[in-house]
């Protein structure tokens, strides 16, 4: 996901321990207007031999501004 600082920010403001938890770490350097892209990969926790029943989707949900 990529957006601007201010967006991340505002995000921040609200819901801070589950941006720090995906990896978010504010840089008081850039701007409101400098973009940043944060990746996220979730791993499903299925394997073979677990009911043999395919996973749900693994989903973070971020509130936008």
């Amino acid at each position: 996901m990529a957006q601007a600082y201010r967006g991340w920010r505002a995000m921040a403001r609200g819901e801070g321990a589950k941006l720090a938890a995906a990896g978010f770490q504010d840089d008081p350097t850039k701007g409101e207007r400098d973009e940043l892209r944060l990746e996220l990969e979730l791993v499903p926790g299925w394997a073979p031999g677990r009911s043999m029943k395919w996973p749900k989707p693994a989903m973070m949900k971020l509130r936008g501004t």
